[in-house]
C-alpha cells in the first residue's frame, strides 16, 4: 500500500517536472515560432499573388468610404462624400432623415478600419475617396483578409492532422483554387470577412475539444459574422446548438459574449433605422422563388451550372464530398461534422431559394463562397486517406488526380481574378436579360477570350480595363 502511494507521489512529481521542463518549454516556443513563420509566409504569398489581380468596382464600392467616415467623422454616414456618390448615381445608397448610408452591412467596413487608417496615414487616402472609388485599396485589404482566413485554414489542417504540410496544402487550395481568390480577394465583398470569421470560429471549436473553456471565444467571430452578412445566422444558430450540446457548462458565457458584441450593432441600427437591423437584413429583400421547379433550378445552378456551379469553378471541392463519405464509412463522422454538413446544406437551400441565385454581376459561385472553409475542412479525410495508402502506385495515382483537380481549379480562379474579359462576361450580353447563358456550356465565363489571351494574359486582359469599369457603372 505504501509502495503504491510512493509510486503515485512519484508520478505526480514527474508530471510536475515535465510541465516545468525547460526543454519542453523550448520545444513549444520553437513550435510557435515555426507556426508564426508559416503564417507570415501565407500572408506575404497571398498578398503578393493577389496583387496581380484586377480590382473590381462592385457592390462593395462604399466600404472604404464608410471606414474613412468612422475614422474621420466618428459615424457611418457618407454625407461628406456626396460628390463621388452623385458620380455613381447614388448606387446602393440609402437616405434616412437626410443622411446618406451605404445599403450594405457595416461589418466589412468596421473590419478594415485599422487597414484603412494605416493606409491613410502613409498614403493620404482622405482626399482621394472624395472623388474616386479606391479599388486598389479594396484589393489589398481584401487580400489581407483572405490571407488571414488562409492562416486559420492552415491551423485547422495542422490541428486535425498533426502535419504542417497538410495544413499548408489546405491553405493553398483555399487561397488559390476557390472563390477566395476570384471573388473574396478582389474587393471588399462580405464573403472574405465571412470566411475569416467562420474559419476562426471553427478553429476555436476544434481547440475546445482539448481546452473546453475556449469555446466561449467562438461566440466573438460568430457574432461579428452576422454584422458582416445576414446569412451567417445559419452557422450562428447551428454552432450555438452544438455548443449547448457539447459544452453546456460554458454555454451561458458563450451566449453572453455573443450578445455583448452584438449590442452596439443593434443600438446603432436602432438609432438610424428605428429597428434593430437595417433593411438589408429583411428576408424579403432579394425575393424568393415561387414553386419547387424554380427552387430545383437554383439548387442545380449553384452547384453544377456552367455559369455559376461551385463544382465547375472549383472541381477540387468534389473531393469534399468524398471526404464526407470517408468519414461516414470509417464511423468518424462526429457531432461537429453533422453540424458542419447541416450548415452547408441549409446555406445551399437558402441561396438557391432567392430569385437571383446566380448572384448578379459576379464570377462563379459567389453565394457559395461563404461555405468554402467548411468544404476545405472536409478535404482533410481525403488527404489523410491518400497519405495512408500502402501501394506507391495507388498513392501516386491518387495524388495525381488531386493535382489535376487543384491545377484546373487554380486556372479557373486565375482567369477570374486577372482578366476583365472574363469579369465582363456578365454584361456581354446582359446576364439578367439572358439567363439561358448560365446554362450554356458553349459560353463558359472563364473561357472568355481564351484564344487571345491565354499566354499574353497581362497584356490582353488589362487592355480594356477602362471600358470594363465604365460598363460596371450603374
Amino acid at each position: 500500500m505504501a509502495s503504491g502511494k510512493k509510486a503515485g507521489t512519484s508520478n505526480r512529481k514527474e508530471k510536475g517536472r515535465r510541465k516545468g521542463d525547460p526543454l519542453l518549454t523550448a520545444d513549444r516556443s520553437t513550435e510557435l515560432l515555426i507556426d508564426l513563420t508559416i503564417a507570415s509566409l501565407i500572408l506575404a504569398i497571398v498578398v503578393l499573388v493577389y496583387s496581380i489581380s484586377m480590382p473590381v468596382v462592385a457592390d462593395s464600392r462604399w466600404s472604404v468610404h464608410t471606414a474613412m467616415s468612422v475614422i474621420k467623422e466618428g459615424n457611418i454616414n457618407l454625407n461628406e462624400y456626396r460628390q463621388v456618390l452623385a458620380a455613381n448615381n447614388y448606387y446602393m445608397i440609402e437616405n434616412h432623415e437626410g443622411n446618406l448610408y451605404n445599403r450594405f452591412p457595416i461589418g466589412v467596413s468596421l473590419m478594415v478600419v485599422p487597414l484603412v487608417f494605416i493606409y491613410d496615414r502613409f498614403a493620404g487616402l482622405g482626399e482621394v475617396v472624395k472623388t474616386t472609388i479606391p479599388s486598389e485599396v479594396e484589393l489589398y485589404a481584401a487580400s489581407i483578409i483572405v490571407a488571414a482566413a488562409g492562416i486559420f485554414i492552415f491551423l485547422i489542417g495542422k490541428k486535425c492532422t498533426g502535419k504542417r504540410w497538410q495544413g499548408l496544402l489546405l491553405a493553398a487550395v483555399f487561397a488559390f483554387a476557390t472563390s477566395a481568390w476570384s471573388t473574396a480577394g478582389l474587393a471588399l465583398w462580405q464573403h472574405g470577412p465571412t470566411m475569416l470569421m467562420l474559419s476562426a470560429a471553427l478553429y476555436l471549436i476544434l481547440l475546445a475539444r482539448e481546452r473546453p473553456a475556449l469555446i466561449q471565444l467562438a461566440a466573438l467571430p460568430l457574432s461579428f459574422s452576422f454584422i458582416v452578412r445576414p446569412t451567417n445566422a445559419i452557422p450562428i444558430v447551428l454552432f450555438s446548438i452544438y455548443v449547448f450540446l457539447e459544452h453546456r457548462r460554458y454555454f451561458l458565457r458563450y451566449a453572453l459574449l455573443g450578445i455583448l458584441l452584438a449590442l452596439p450593432f443593434l443600438a446603432l441600427n436602432y438609432s438610424i433605422y428605428g429597428q434593430l437591423v437595417s433593411p438589408y437584413y429583411s428576408p424579403d429583400r432579394l425575393g424568393t422563388t415561387s414553386g419547387i421547379p424554380r427552387f430545383l433550378v437554383g439548387l442545380a445552378g449553384t452547384t453544377i451550372s456552367p455559369g455559376r456551379g461551385l463544382f465547375l469553378f472549383s472541381p477540387v471541392l468534389l473531393l469534399s464530398l468524398a471526404g464526407i463519405y470517408l468519414k461516414v464509412r470509417s464511423r468518424r463522422f462526429y457531432r461537429l461534422d453533422y453540424f458542419l454538413a447541416a450548415i452547408i446544406l441549409l446555406h445551399w437551400f437558402s441561396i438557391s431559394s432567392v430569385m437571383q441565385w446566380w448572384g448578379g454581376h459576379s464570377y462563379g459561385p459567389r453565394f457559395f463562397a461563404d461555405m468554402i472553409p467548411f468544404f476545405i475542412y472536409f478535404l482533410i479525410p481525403v488527404f489523410e486517406r491518400i497519405s495512408s495508402l500502402k501501394s506507391r502506385l495507388t498513392t501516386s495515382a491518387a495524388w495525381s488526380l488531386v493535382a489535376v483537380l487543384v491545377l484546373f481549379s487554380v486556372f479557373v480562379q486565375f482567369r477570374g481574378a486577372t482578366c476583365s474579359q472574363v469579369q465582363s462576361w456578365n454584361v456581354r450580353p446582359e446576364i439578367h436579360e439572358n439567363r439561358e447563358r448560365l446554362w450554356d456550356y458553349g459560353d463558359i465565363s472563364y473561357l472568355s477570350g481564351i484564344g487571345d489571351n491565354l499566354f499574353r494574359w497581362h497584356e490582353k486582359c488589362f487592355a480594356d480595363d477602362a471600358q470594363f469599369f465604365i460598363t460596371l457603372q450603374p
